[in-house]
C-alpha cells in the first residue's frame, strides 16, 4: 500500500489491475483532471489548501494534496496557481499515456472557480490579478496557443 501526504491508503496492486481491466474491455480512454482550493484553510498560517486528481479510464491515477508554498491574498490567486499545478501534471500525464499508446487531443480539467479559468484564457493586466507572479502566466499558452489543457466550470458540490 502506498500513502499520500493526508494519510490515505490506497491499494496500489488492485488499482493497476483496475486499469488495466479497464483499458482494455474499451471503456473510454479519457485523461480528466479535477482540482480545488480551500482558501486560507490553514489557520495557523493563513496558507491555501490545494490539491488535484486525475483519471484514466475512471481510475484515478495521480492526485496531490498539500498546502499552497505561498499565502494567496485573494481567492482567484488560490485557484489560479492550483489550476496552473493542476495543468503542468497534465501536460506530463498527457505525454506519459502517449507512450502507452492512448493519444489524446487535450486534457479537461475540472475547476470550481469561474475566475480562474477566465484568467487563464486571459491573463492581461487586472488591478486585482498584477501581483501574481508571471511563472504562472505558462497556462495561457497551454489553453489558448497549443489547446493541450481544456477547464472546465464545475459546482462546488459536483466534486
Amino acid at each position: 500500500m502506498k500513502s499520500s501526504k493526508v494519510g490515505a491508503t490506497i491499494p496500489t496492486r488492485d488499482c493497476e489491475t483496475r486499469l488495466c481491466q479497464r483499458l482494455e474491455t474499451g471503456k473510454p480512454r479519457v485523461l480528466q483532471g479535477y482540482n480545488v482550493v480551500d482558501y486560507a484553510g490553514d489557520l495557523d498560517q493563513q496558507r491555501s489548501m490545494t490539491g488535484y486528481m486525475f483519471m484514466l479510464a475512471e481510475c484515478i491515477i495521480s492526485w496531490k494534496v498539500e498546502l499552497q508554498d505561498i499565502i494567496a491574498l485573494l481567492t482567484i490567486e488560490a485557484e489560479y496557481m492550483t489550476t496552473v499545478k493542476a495543468s503542468k501534471e497534465a501536460f506530463w500525464l498527457r505525454g506519459l499515456i502517449e507512450t502507452f499508446g492512448i493519444i489524446q487531443d487535450s486534457v479537461q480539467i475540472y475547476c470550481e472557480n469561474q475566475s480562474a479559468i477566465h484568467l487563464a484564457k486571459d491573463h492581461r493586466y487586472h488591478k486585482w490579478t498584477k501581483h501574481i507572479d508571471m511563472r504562472y502566466h505558462k497556462i495561457y499558452q497551454w489553453v489558448i496557443d497549443d489547446k493541450v489543457i481544456d477547464l472546465v466550470k464545475i459546482s462546488t458540490k459536483q466534486i
